[in-house]
């Protein structure tokens, strides 16, 4: 994925435990990586 993104393991790291957020940018790109939409993975919706 980090690879794909262009970003480090680190970052996405951070992400993961929430020390950092993502860009709007950035959230937009794994959505569309991981073909679900920015809702879902801000967890405003459960599908």
């Amino acid at each position: 994925m980090a690879k794909r993104l262009n970003i480090s393991v680190r970052l996405i790291s951070y992400w993961e435990n929430g020390e950092r957020e993502c860009s709007f940018d950035m959230l937009i790109k794994l959505a569309d990586m991981l073909n679900t939409s920015t809702d879902y993975l801000l967890g405003r919706k459960d599908y």
